[in-house]
Formats: C-alpha cells, structure tokens, sequence
C-alpha cells in the first residue's frame, strides 16, 4: 500500500507540473463518471488528496454518473477550456464508444480533449457462484510469437508462416492477429468441451515441430537468455489462467498499438505493427469488416489429427 500511495503521490506531482499556473490558483475539478465507492472513485479521491496536502492545490472531485461514463466525458468537453477542469476515464469512453454509441456519443476524443497521463491499468476479474463451478474448458488455443526487443517484425511474420504451414498440414484455421505490442498471436479454434491440457498440448506439439524445422530462428525455450535472438513460440499461455491481449483491445505500446486481426495474405505481403493504432483501426474496421469473426464462426479443429501429425513428425 505504501508503494501505491508513493505512486499516487509522483502521479500527482507530474500532473501539477502540466497545469498552467492560472488554473493552479483555482479550484482544480476533477470529474468522473463513474459512482462514489468505485475502484476509479477511490483512485480519483486519492489522486486528489495528494495534490490538495503536499502541492496545496484546491481540489474537489465530481462524479457525473451515467451512460458508463459518457455523461462525465461529456460534462468535461462542455467545460470552460481553463486546464482546472480534468477527466479521469478507462479506455473505452475514448476508444470504444464513440464507434459502438455512435450519435449518442457527442464528442471526439481526438479533437476535444488534450491527454495529460496514463496514471494504471485495472485488473477485472471474472467471478461466479461457487454453487454453479465453471467447465474446465477452452474454446481456442493460441501460439504467441514473443520476438526479442529489436526485432524487425518481417521475422516474426516468417515465423507465422511457418505456423500457418504446420496447421494447413492439419487441416486447421488459424486466424492471426498483431498482439499490439511487439509481436503477433494465431488462435486456432477448438471443438466443444476440449479440456485446456488437450489445447495446451496441440499447441506444444505445433510450436515444437516449427522450432526444430526453424532452430536458427524459432524456439520454445522458456530462459529469456537462452533464446538469444531467436522468437519464442509460447504455448504455455494456453494453461488455465494465463491471458492474452483480446482482439481490438488498446496496448500501452510506444505507438498507441491496437491488437489488430490480420489476414494470411498480408501476413504474405509484409505489414507494419505500427501502422495499427487507436488512430487506424476504425477506418480500417470500415474497410475490411471483422477479421476476427473468422474464429467465432469457424468449426473446431478434428484434435485426432494432431496424433498422426506428431508420429509424421518423429518419423523426419
């Protein structure tokens, strides 16, 4: 706790130093659109505190509830452009809403509001009763290519490649996609109750057969050191638990990175990771459609296939 409130603290410190001074005289507002007791409440609250004791700034905080937070964002954008006025918001009033919202939403995150910080990232977690236990199930595997820093991100898609390969060789789908950071995940759908051992060991079997046929480039050595600058081939993200950046979610990348499906035949052609950002994707929505409705709809992948592709593989 004693971190947490150290960070508070330099959070507060660095966003004093990016109010002009006229509005560090007056009452500095902060709005939120969310209800008091919330995690981003409390989080505000503290925030305030901090700049209202050591920096000996006026500091009240206003919830604006409503529309998941677009009531606040909107009280913000109609508010007198004198820097005491700041929203604290999640991504998705910025991100999501104004293309799933559509005309309720009446503002633009890009033209009328000037970022200051990105001050932490919540964990939610997915809980039910106790008395209705959760099925042990997966419905898809991934194989995430994890390249070290510095790596051009060509070689990652020849690694992807080699993958789609392996998986055309067992009659598989795999639907790609930029991880929005540095590197690229393939999901592959699996039938109905597949427990997440059979998910986990298709994918060890697939990523193996690519790092032997690829050693100078593909490897599923778990030691960082060890990899050298080789691209590691994880499926062990595939063990109950483990996460995965989802399909069109934003990432605290340099560039502002957004998760981005792809398609085999620009995977072929050669892209840029940085070309998909929070500023490119929803034009680029427009044009291509949902990519990642390929592994919604795609039937499970026939896992009797996997046995007699490892025995071929053995037999190299």
């Amino acid at each position: 706790m004693a971190k947490f409130l150290a960070f508070i603290a330099a959070v507060a410190i660095a966003l004093a130093g990016s109010i002009p001074a006229s509005a560090q005289e007056k009452t500095l507002k902060f709005v939120l659109g969310y209800p008091p007791g919330a995690s981003s409440d409390l989080l505000t609250r503290l925030l305030a505190d901090k700049m209202r004791g050591p920096l000996g700034m006026n500091t009240i905080v206003e919830n604006k509830v409503g529309a998941g937070g677009i009531v606040g964002t909107e009280a913000v954008k109609n508010a007198a452009p004198d820097g005491g006025t700041i929203l604290l918001s999640p991504l998705a009033p910025m991100v999501a809403f104004p293309h799933s919202h559509g005309a309720a939403v009446r503002y633009d995150p890009f033209k009328d509001f000037v970022p200051v910080a990105h001050i932490c990232d919540f964990q939610l977690a997915l809980v039910m009763n106790g008395e209705l236990p959760a099925k042990s199930v997966a419905d898809y595997v991934a194989l995430d290519l994890d390249p070290p820093t510095g790596t051009k991100f060509d070689r990652v898609l020849e690694v992807a490649r080699w993958i789609r390969d392996e998986l055309d060789a067992l009659g598989v789908i795999g639907v790609p996609k930029t991880s929005g950071a540095d590197g690229l995940h393939i999901y592959v759908p699996l039938p109905p109750g597949t427990p997440y051992d059979a998910g986990l060991l298709f994918c060890q079997i697939v990523a193996t057969v690519v790092s032997q046929k690829h050693p100078r480039v593909a490897t599923i050595e778990r030691s960082v050191s060890a990899r050298g600058s080789r691209i590691y081939v994880d499926y062990l993200q595939n063990i109950l638990g483990k996460t995965l950046a989802t399909a069109y979610s934003a990432r605290a990348s340099a560039y502002a990175g957004v998760s981005t499906p792809l398609t085999w035949k620009e995977i072929d052609r050669g892209v840029r990771r940085e070309d998909f950002t929070i500023e490119t994707i929803p034009a680029r929505i427009e044009k291509v459609g949902d990519l990642w409705a390929a592994l919604r709809e795609s039937r499970g992948v026939d896992l009797s296939r996997i046995a007699r592709y490892a025995d071929k593989a053995r037999a190299r």
